[in-house]
This record gives C-alpha cells, sequence and structure tokens, in this order.
C-alpha cells in the first residue's frame, strides 16, 4: 500500500469536509439573519420538505424565502406542504389524493365526517358550509352542511369531525349511527355550496335555509316549495327562489328541467333586485 497515497486522499476527504461544512456553516448564518430562526434547524427543514412544513406554517420569511428562491430544489414540495398546512377545501384534499374521508349519521341535526390523511405531512382541512354528505342508501336523507367546521390531521389514524347539518330532502328516513355518506362534488352541491354561503347560521335562518335546499334537491313546484303564502309569494322569498335558479343555472344543473323554472312567473315580479332580475332575463 503507498502511504503518502493513503495521506493524501485522507487530507483531501478532510478537506472537501471542511469545505462543506462551512459552506453549511455560512448558509446557516444567511439563513438566521434573514429568517430570524435558528439556523442549523432553518437549513435542516428547507432540505427536507416533510419537516419544513413545521416551520412554514407559523413563518412569513420561509414563505418569502421560497419566494425569493424558486430554483431551490424542494421548493415545489415545501409550498404543497405549506399550502396544505394552512388549510384547504376537503373536497379538494380528496380529489388531490391527500385525504380519505367517509360520513357517517347521527340525527336529523348532526352527523361526523371521518378524515384520515394519506399523505406523511400535516394536514388541515377546511369542511365548508354547503358540503354535500350523500346517502349510500337511497331510502335515507342526504345531508347539508350549515357550519364550517376545519380540523388539524397530525396522525395517520381516522379523525371524526362533528357537523352541524340540515336534511336534503322532505320524504326520506332520518339518518342514525349506521347510516353512512360520502362527500359529493357535481353541479347539483356545487349550487347547493352557493345557496348555503347565502345563510348564517341563526336559528331563525335554519326554516328558510332547508326550504331553500329542498328546492334544489327534490325539485319541488312553487306550492310544494313551502314560500307561497295566502299573500302570494314574499319580496324577500321572491329574491331567494330567483338565486336557486341562478345558482343552478350557473353551475350547470338544467334549470329548465326545474318546476320552480315553470312557475317563476308567480314569483319574478316580487324580486327586488334589480341585478338579480336582470341575471334572470339573461338565462335562454
Amino acid at each position: 500500500m503507498n502511504i503518502t497515497t493513503t495521506r493524501e486522499e485522507r487530507a483531501k476527504r478532510l478537506g472537501n469536509r471542511a469545505a462543506r461544512r462551512l459552506f453549511w456553516t455560512l448558509i446557516s448564518l444567511l439563513a438566521g439573519l434573514f429568517l430570524g430562526m435558528p439556523a442549523s434547524s432553518q437549513v435542516q427543514d428547507i432540505n427536507d420538505s416533510y419537516h419544513a412544513y413545521r416551520t412554514l406554517q407559523t413563518s412569513k420569511q420561509l414563505s418569502d424565502f421560497l419566494d425569493n428562491n424558486p430554483r431551490h430544489p424542494e421548493t415545489a414540495k415545501i409550498r404543497e406542504a405549506f399550502d396544505i398546512s394552512l388549510g384547504r377545501s376537503v373536497i379538494t384534499l380528496v380529489k388531490d389524493g391527500h385525504l380519505e374521508v367517509e360520513g357517517r349519521g347521527v340525527d336529523i341535526q348532526r352527523a361526523v365526517l371521518r378524515v384520515r390523511r394519506r399523505v406523511p405531512h400535516h394536514v388541515t382541512a377546511i369542511i365548508p358550509k354547503g358540503s354535500y354528505l350523500k346517502s349510500r342508501q337511497t331510502a335515507i336523507q342526504n345531508m347539508i352542511v350549515i357550519k364550517e367546521e376545519k380540523v388539524r390531521i397530525i396522525t395517520d389514524g381516522w379523525v371524526e369531525v362533528p357537523l352541524m347539518v340540515a336534511c336534503a330532502n322532505r320524504d326520506r328516513a332520518e339518518p342514525t349511527s349506521t347510516t353512512r355518506f360520502d362527500l359529493q362534488s357535481g353541479p347539483e352541491a356545487q349550487a347547493l355550496f352557493r345557496l348555503v354561503a347565502e345563510f348564517d347560521s341563526r336559528a331563525s335562518n335554519i326554516r328558510a335555509l332547508q326550504q331553500a335546499v329542498w328546492c334544489i334537491t327534490d325539485n319541488p313546484s312553487l306550492i310544494e316549495s313551502g314560500f307561497l303564502t295566502s299573500r302570494g309569494v314574499e319580496p324577500e322569498s321572491a329574491n331567494l327562489l330567483a338565486k336557486i335558479l341562478l345558482f343552478c343555472h350557473e353551475t350547470g344543473v338544467d334549470v329548465h328541467s326545474r318546476r320552480l323554472w315553470h312557475d317563476r312567473a308567480h314569483f319574478l315580479s316580487k324580486v327586488t333586485t334589480l341585478e338579480l332580475t336582470h341575471k334572470m332575463e339573461k338565462i335562454p
């Protein structure tokens, strides 16, 4: 064995190691200076996307760093973890493969959404009001979420999120603890989402919201809708009925198949919002 060569190789390795150590020390100092955080842990986080989100969720500085360093090899993964940690719609998270979900019934006003992450990092899920839970049994009520909930998932097990709901079908049976729901998407679900956004969760609004939901899910006539009184349709109800038809049209539901559309002559003259009237007139 050539002892001189061995020493030279060892010296070279030590030199390379020292150079790398110096390089990362400088990076650490710069990170600590610009990000205002413990430098050594910051560098480690930047180079490990599944640790970085822990800092990202509390650090505007790191977000700025990512904006200013778009070519960093981990930028895309770190930014995705950042977005997910801040919170996304549960529908988007399911679609993107980050979550799996299952709904479970409780009663006519309550349900539970079970969520489980399918990624190794923390996920914050938003269950928006207007989310549509479709029963797996056709004889059982579908449900509509009427109060937004937010949950942070940090383990691999199932997490249960209590939901405040309203029934979405007038003539079906009440859900029980054995009822299972799927999170529904599609035109009708989008119309419901926009409709529920018009209401707050005050008790005084629940009855009107319930009737409005049925107008989309059960396709009633004006008489069956519950909005026709002995005095005709009140202006507030006329505005709501017009919005229901407009939401259906704008989200891809065939408005011409709606029985309310064929009864619109009985309430459109009572609509008090000029912009709403113009939009209704533009529906072919």
